[in-house]
């Protein structure tokens, strides 16, 4: 059974550092994220993917294909500028073979 893939944003935030440990601690390989890979949760991460701003207008392109490249199956959100982006792009990346996000669901 392939190990649980997990991608975790902002791995430059305050509290990264600690979930990034616990998952590893379970057996879960942890990649994180973040504009630059100069921080902890870069450095504690079994991988990392250097993104752009949450401004840039390819995000959403961008990050879709490294969750493909890397062979995440799980994502938890967190970074506030993001929330609303994970949530708009539900319906593209529930379509993604073995994809499970941890958000709430759009409202209409």
């Amino acid at each position: 059974m392939r190990k649980n893939r997990v991608f975790i944003e902002a791995s430059g935030s305050l509290v990264t550092g600690s979930l990034i440990s616990e998952l590893k601690k379970i057996n879960i390989k942890v990649i994180s994220s973040d504009i630059s890979k100069w921080n902890a949760g870069a450095s504690l991460s079994n991988e990392y993917i250097k993104i752009p701003n949450y401004k840039h207008p390819n995000l959403w392109k961008i990050l879709i294909k490294e969750l493909e490249k890397k062979k995440i199956n799980w994502v938890i959100p967190s970074f506030d500028e993001t929330l609303r982006g994970w949530t708009n792009h539900q319906e593209i990346l529930n379509k993604k073979k073995n994809k499970y996000f941890i958000i709430s669901k759009k409202n209409n």
